[in-house]
């Protein structure tokens, strides 16, 4: 990866995400873009009072941002640390700033506890570009620190494998951190000896020839619930998912769902196309 956009609003797990960011693009040797979007503050009616807190707000971003560059620049020495600090729409500027710059992937914070969201601007943000960006994206939760990727899982509905380029970015990620590849499928009682699974499971295996592997069939009636109590008992260091193109995955970004994903499972995810 040549560059990293992260973005923060100075919160707590935004921040951490920021860090997360930072040790990964010194893994990388990658350039680090951090982007603040910043609002000005509710003003009355006349101009200039909005002109002044415009100002404030913008002085306010940029002095936070070059305070946490320098903080990244004598924890990690990354060679290059860019700062944005721009007033708009957060989305669309992640969207733009991106292409601007190349980015090879996001890395976003998360917040919240289990039941409950905490409303910060970047934490419900992360599960929109999460479902709509096309780029990896690294999903933070709050309070995982960085560490060695050594032990990837991938969650994926094998029946929707086939025919499918996945695999190849799988692949792609596991060798670029050095990572062992477990495959975790979750799928209902006596569905192992069907054809069309047969031939799937022979697909996706056929494909992973070259690459460090194990494969993991969890046989449970709700996918939903198997899936996060698995991850919590083995703890990868990395969870693959690819929303889009997984039916029972696009489930796991309903907002009951990612509470328990993003929130109880305290791994990095990597959101993969």
């Amino acid at each position: 990866m040549k560059t990293i956009l992260v973005p923060t609003d100075f919160s707590s797990p935004a921040q951490n995400a920021v860090h997360y960011a930072a040790k990964l693009a010194r893994t990388f040797n990658s350039r680090l873009v951090i982007l603040n979007v910043y609002s000005p503050a509710v003003a009355g009616i006349e101009a200039l009072p909005v002109i002044d807190s415009l100002s404030d707000a913008e002085r306010t971003s940029v002095k936070m941002l070059e305070d946490l560059k320098q903080e990244i620049i004598a924890n990690t020495s990354l060679p290059e640390v860019i700062c944005i600090s721009r007033i708009g729409t957060i989305q669309e500027l992640i969207t733009e700033i991106a292409e601007i710059y190349k980015a090879e992937a996001i890395v976003m914070g998360i917040t919240g506890a289990a039941g409950k969201i905490k409303e910060k601007i970047i934490g419900s943000t992360t599960l929109d570009i999460a479902r709509d960006s096309e780029m990896p994206l690294y999903i933070i939760p709050e309070g995982v620190e960085y560490k060695k990727i050594e032990k990837i899982s991938f969650a994926c509905d094998i029946d929707n494998l086939y025919g499918s380029r996945i695999l190849e970015n799988v692949k792609s990620i596991c060798n670029m951190h050095g990572a062992k590849l477990e495959v975790v499928n979750v799928e209902k009682p006596g569905m192992e000896e069907e054809p069309l699974r047969i031939r799937n499971m022979h697909f996706m295996e056929s494909n992973l020839l070259d690459i460090n592997h194990t494969t993991t069939v969890l046989s449970e009636k709700d996918s939903y619930e198997a899936l996060p109590e698995y991850f919590m008992s083995n703890k990868p260091d990395l969870i693959l998912l690819n929303p889009k193109k997984q039916n029972f995955i696009v489930s796991l970004f309903h907002k009951s769902m990612t509470k328990t994903m993003a929130f109880h499972v305290k791994a990095p995810m990597l959101i993969v196309h």
